[in-house]
């Protein structure tokens, strides 16, 4: 992202940026990977699932 920013697009690199790349990169990851827990946690628990469709129950 960073080379196509620069050379692609002729931005500067930033240095006195507030969080760095390492950071930002590091806090992504783990907003990332607290997002898939709460999917797993949502799938694994049964009492956050949906109730099923009337729809789909009379089909089957």
């Amino acid at each position: 992202m960073i080379t196509y920013l620069m050379q692609q697009l002729h931005l500067p690199l930033v240095h006195d940026s507030f969080a760095g790349r390492l950071w930002t990169i590091a806090a992504a990851g783990v907003f990332s990977q607290l997002g898939m827990l709460g999917l797993v946690g949502s799938a694994l628990v049964p009492a956050l699932c949906p109730a099923p469709c009337c729809a789909a129950a009379a089909a089957s």
